[in-house]
């Protein structure tokens, strides 16, 4: 790990001293080998897991089977997500330290249901970090309350979910971003474009291009996806554009809702590295980090692509292609 952690030792500090010792006095730390030695002897089983810090404190609670209590620190054996979680992090610290991630085993089960009964419960004992009320806090940095994931969530929690749905939204601005897309491509169900005020995910931060998938398992043909399609066909739309190749266009999008300001949209990290990936699509003058100033020039897939979902009569009725070209 070669990124800075120091930020998180110290949040760290003051994660440990929350909740009550002797509600997770119970728990009885292992090695990871123990703890798979454990699991060996109860294959196909559902069970409840813990992990512990090298200060013997709980910072999270789970369930799963086969291997799952591992993959949190196996995430670190690799390339850093971008969004790096207070779980990730707080396991970061200690393994910048020198010192071991350890774990329990707390309850073995036949079933799904018991492992997440005693997942809740031991995640309402012990106390999650980020919860509303003060008496309630713990050590732990479960984003909700345990179940399927869903149940009383952070507010960080309900941030990201709620820009992950899709749909019509009461705010404004997400909505637009709704509507404009689901007039190009009705059958999509996937946000493309988010709201540019509050968005911190830069295009800066892509990884570089890598070889694309394709439906045949060769990396000369990306596939034609409808969300790639879409997104090339959004940014031509809204920026009164042509689906031609070397079109530079801005990253910064206004879309016009017949109120008096065009709402400000940008395509979203995620959909924008999907169609860099396939060759749709070049970012441009992007070592300023933000968005306003980013500019992105369509590659020569950008038109195939999008005539293999759409096809010609709706790309010219769109008016991002021109008749017989």
């Amino acid at each position: 790990m070669n990124y800075d952690l120091s930020s998180w030792s110290n949040l760290g500090s003051k994660r440990r001293r929350l909740g009550d010792p002797e509600s997770w006095a119970h728990l009885v730390p292992m090695t990871e080998e123990e703890a798979r030695v454990r699991l060996r002897a109860a294959p196909g089983c559902h069970y409840t897991y813990v992990l512990i810090d090298h200060h013997g404190v709980p910072l999270y609670v789970g369930k799963g089977r086969q291997w799952r209590a591992f993959d949190h620190v196996a995430e670190h054996s690799g390339r850093a997500p971008r969004i790096r979680s207070h779980k990730f992090n707080a396991i970061g610290v200690s393994l910048k330290a020198g010192h071991e991630i350890r774990y329990a085993l707390p309850g073995i089960f036949p079933n799904h249901d018991e492992a997440i009964a005693m997942e809740m419960d031991l995640i309402a004992r012990i106390g999650r970090y980020y919860t509303e009320g003060k008496a309630h806090r713990g050590p732990l940095t479960n984003q909700t309350a345990g179940g399927e994931g869903t149940v009383d969530p952070s507010p960080e929690a309900r941030l990201a979910r709620s820009l992950s749905l899709w749909g019509p939204s009461p705010d404004p601005e997400r909505f637009a971003a709704w509507r404009f897309v689901s007039e190009i491509s009705p059958k999509l169900r996937s946000n493309i474009l988010k709201p540019m005020d509050g968005h911190t995910s830069f295009a800066s931060e892509l990884r570089s291009t890598r070889p694309p998938e394709t439906r045949s398992g060769s990396s000369s043909s990306p596939g034609a996806t409808r969300r790639r399609a879409t997104t090339v066909v959004a940014l031509a739309i809204a920026s009164g554009s042509l689906l031609n190749h070397e079109t530079e266009i801005p990253r910064l999008l206004h879309i016009e809702t017949g109120a008096t300001d065009p709402v400000r949209l940008v395509v979203e990290n995620g959909a924008l590295q999907d169609v860099v990936n396939a060759l749709m699509v070049e970012v441009k003058r992007r070592e300023s980090a933000n968005p306003e100033t980013e500019v992105i020039a369509f590659r020569f897939n950008a038109r195939a692509l999008a005539r293999r979902v759409f096809g010609d009569d709706q790309l010219v009725s769109l008016g991002v292609l021109l008749p017989n070209e």
